[in-house]
C-alpha cells in the first residue's frame, strides 16, 4: 500500500507547482501589460493610435506644424487646469486642426499633462458638464456618488461627494487612467469651467474677432515725439508778513436781560439805602405870553424933584 501512495503524492507536489507557476506567469503577463497600457497612455505619440485631430498633429514629423492658441483663464485648487483654444496647421500640406487643449498639473508633481478635446465635441462636452452638475446626494440611493463625463482624447470630469461631517460635492478632471495627472475643485468652480470652455469655443467658431486676439486686441498707440521739457522753476517761499492779520469781528452777541430786584433782606447790617425816587415826569411846555406894549410917554411932563404943591413966599 506504502508504494501506491508515493506516486500519488509526487503528482499532487507536481500539479500544486505547476499551477504555482501559471500563476506567477499570470500576474507577470497582467503587469506587463499594464506597463505597456501606462507607456500607450503617457506617450501616445509613440506607443499608441491618437485619437484626436489635434493629438493627430502633434505626431507629425519632418513637416512645419504651426501652434495658435489663446488661454481663456484657469482653475486653480488642488492642481491647476488651464484652457486654450487652439489651432494647429500643418505648413507642409495645408490641412489643420482646431479645438481645446486642457494642461493639467496636479498637486504636488512638477510636471504637468495635456488633454485633447477636437473642436466637433466641445458641444457634446458642455452638454455632459450640464448634466452631471445637476446630480448631487438628494438625487440618490445610496451613501455616495459620482457623475463622469469622458471625451474620445481620455479627459475625464467627475462629480462626487465627501461624507464624514464635512460632507460636500467636488468636481475632478483626469487625463487618462495611468497618467497621474487629476485636479480637484469644489463643485462651485464647475460653472467657471464650463464658462472657460465656452468662450474658447466661442473664439474657434470666429477666429478673426476682438476675444481671439486676447490682450493684443487693442495694441498700444505709438508714443509722439515732443520737445524735452523746459526744467520747473524751483518753487520760491511767499514772503513772510511782519502785520498780524485782523482778528475777525467778534460775532454780536444779545444784550442780557437785567436781573431781577433782589428782595430786601430787613437782617442785613448796616441797612440797604433805600431806593432811589423815581424822577418826577417833565411838564409840558406852555406857550409864552405875548409881550404888553411899553407905555406912551406923558406930553406933559413934570419937572423931577419938583413939588408938586410949592409954598407961598
Amino acid at each position: 500500500m506504502s508504494r501506491d501512495r508515493r506516486p500519488s503524492c509526487f503528482a499532487s507536489a507536481a500539479t500544486s507547482c505547476a499551477a504555482i507557476a501559471l500563476v506567477f506567469s499570470v500576474e507577470a503577463a497582467l503587469a506587463q501589460a499594464t506597463f505597456q497600457e501606462r507607456l500607450r497612455l503617457d506617450e501616445p505619440s509613440t506607443l499608441a493610435a491618437p485619437k484626436t485631430k489635434l493629438e493627430a498633429f502633434t505626431i507629425s514629423s519632418g513637416e512645419v506644424l504651426i501652434r495658435e492658441y489663446t488661454d481663456t483663464g484657469a482653475i486653480e485648487a488642488r492642481g491647476t487646469v488651464t484652457v486654450s483654444a487652439t489651432i494647429l496647421r500643418n505648413a507642409t500640406t495645408g490641412s489643420q486642426a482646431k479645438g481645446l487643449v486642457l494642461t493639467i498639473k496636479a498637486a504636488g508633481l512638477s510636471r504637468s499633462g495635456t488633454g485633447y478635446v477636437d473642436h466637433d465635441e466641445i458641444e457634446a462636452l458642455l452638454k455632459g458638464i450640464d448634466s452631471i452638475s445637476k446630480i448631487d446626494l438628494a438625487a440618490t440611493k445610496l451613501a455616495n456618488f459620482e457623475a463622469s463625463y469622458q471625451t474620445r482624447g481620455d479627459v475625464r470630469i467627475v462629480v462626487f461627494n465627501t461624507d464624514g461631517a464635512a460632507a460636500r460635492n467636488l468636481v475632478s478632471i483626469e487625463l487618462g487612467r495611468w497618467t497621474g495627472m487629476r485636479a480637484d475643485f469644489l463643485i462651485a468652480e464647475l460653472g467657471r469651467l464650463r464658462q472657460l470652455i465656452s468662450d474658447a469655443k466661442a473664439i474657434l467658431d470666429d477666429p478673426d474677432s476682438a476675444a481671439a486676439k486676447g490682450p493684443r486686441a487693442a495694441p498700444p498707440p505709438e508714443p509722439v515725439s515732443s520737445p524735452a521739457p523746459l526744467p520747473a522753476a524751483k518753487p520760491t517761499a511767499p514772503p513772510v508778513s511782519e502785520t498780524k492779520p485782523a482778528a475777525s469781528p467778534a460775532p454780536k452777541q444779545k444784550p442780557a436781560a437785567a436781573p431781577p430786584p433782589a428782595a430786601a433782606d430787613n437782617n442785613a447790617w448796616p441797612p440797604a439805602a433805600p431806593p432811589t425816587p423815581a424822577a418826577p415826569p417833565t411838564p409840558p411846555k406852555q406857550k409864552a405870553k405875548p409881550k404888553a406894549k411899553p407905555a406912551e410917554p406923558d406930553p406933559f411932563p413934570k419937572p423931577a424933584g419938583a413939588d408938586p404943591f410949592p409954598k407961598p413966599n
